[in-house]
């Protein structure tokens, strides 16, 4: 992991990809920091501003008290197997993982909060919205 910044862009498998979660233990035992991991929610609802982010926020605290990462899969069950025995040796058990990692997440949520919040002084998200859209010719 020779990055000092991790763009998580959480939809709502996310939490379900054990490579997405393997990942963000990775960016954090190589030395990465919460202040440089920046969450963003791909399934934002219309009506973007505080009050959306309130509720993005408020969906992935419900989303972790459940999460395991024994639910989480690979695409090859074989990478699933391999990455849970990794998980294991390393925290002494799933259980342990999937608490630092809830921590983890929950602390990075609040910190890419903070971050926008302080972009715009009404606290509301002002990004471009991608789309497609036609060239007059």
């Amino acid at each position: 992991a020779g990055c000092n910044k991790l763009l998580v862009l959480r939809g709502p498998s996310f939490l379900q990809r054990l490579w997405c979660i393997t990942e963000c233990y990775v960016f954090m035992e190589m030395g990465g920091s919460l202040e440089h991991i920046e969450l963003i929610n791909l399934t934002r609802r219309e009506g973007s501003g505080q009050q959306s982010d309130a509720n993005d926020d408020a969906e992935l605290e419900l989303a972790l008290k459940s999460f395991d990462a024994r639910n989480a899969k690979c695409a090859l069950e074989e990478d699933s197997s391999r990455l849970l025995s990794v998980i294991e040796s390393a925290f002494g058990g799933v259980g342990r993982f999937n608490e630092q990692l809830r921590a983890v997440l929950l602390q990075a949520c609040a910190s890419s909060q903070k971050r926008r919040q302080a972009r715009t002084p009404s606290g509301r998200d002002h990004s471009v919205k991608w789309g497609l859209s036609r060239r007059s010719e």
